[in-house]
């Protein structure tokens, strides 16, 4: 995990936080299962390209947001996802830790609260292979979706979602030195509290 990240996050939150009045604001939890697309790595002309795929994974995270007015909401985030590569043995992963700036446009069904979004930032995608590849790119993310609210309390939200996440594409360097490119792009059905301040 860089350091420079993780400040860049709470920085970022810092931000919405002093911009935001306290009836406006919230804070979230979040938690996904994340299905990551297949993936070709690619050396390079020279080589074949390799085809990997991947177990279903989960991802956990946090928000901070506020409501400009009662159908926009803007936000911070900060999530980590995970997933295996399928069939390897050992380490064998590929994660990703990304900051991002979203928008969600809340529609009134009554008793729930249909939103559509979506949002831009950065990702830092692991790359972690026994005897292969342990290295890390910092790219471009965005992310599109939307999902429901069901108000708990006054002051407390459940929402139901499903985002797809992706990136620009990762450059690693294995253990041999050779550079190689692949994919990042995720489908992420998710579950998430937001807590009103």
């Amino acid at each position: 995990m860089k350091f420079s990240t993780v400040l860049a996050a709470l920085t970022a939150m810092f931000v919405v936080a002093t911009n935001a009045s306290a009836q406006q604001m919230y804070f979230g939890l979040q938690g996904q299962v994340v299905n990551l697309n297949d993936a070709t790595i690619d050396y390079g002309p020279a080589y074949y390209p390799i085809e990997i795929s991947f177990d279903t994974g989960f991802g956990v995270g946090a928000v901070l947001g506020q409501h400009l007015n009662e159908s926009f909401r803007v936000e911070s985030e900060l999530m980590y996802r995970t997933n295996e590569i399928d069939g390897a043995t050992g380490t064998a992963s590929v994660s990703s830790l990304a900051v991002m700036f979203n928008g969600w446009k809340d529609f009134d069904g009554g008793a729930v609260k249909p939103y559509i979004g979506g949002g831009i930032g950065f990702s830092t995608v692991f790359a972690a292979v026994d005897y292969v590849v342990d290295d890390s790119d910092t790219v471009f993310a965005y992310q599109i979706g939307g999902g429901v609210g069901f108000p708990l309390q006054q002051n407390v939200t459940l929402s139901l979602d499903y985002r797809f996440f992706g990136t620009s594409a990762p450059e690693f360097t294995d253990m041999y030195g050779d550079r190689f490119e692949t994919e990042y792009n995720s489908h992420n059905f998710g579950v998430a509290l937001r807590f009103f301040l």
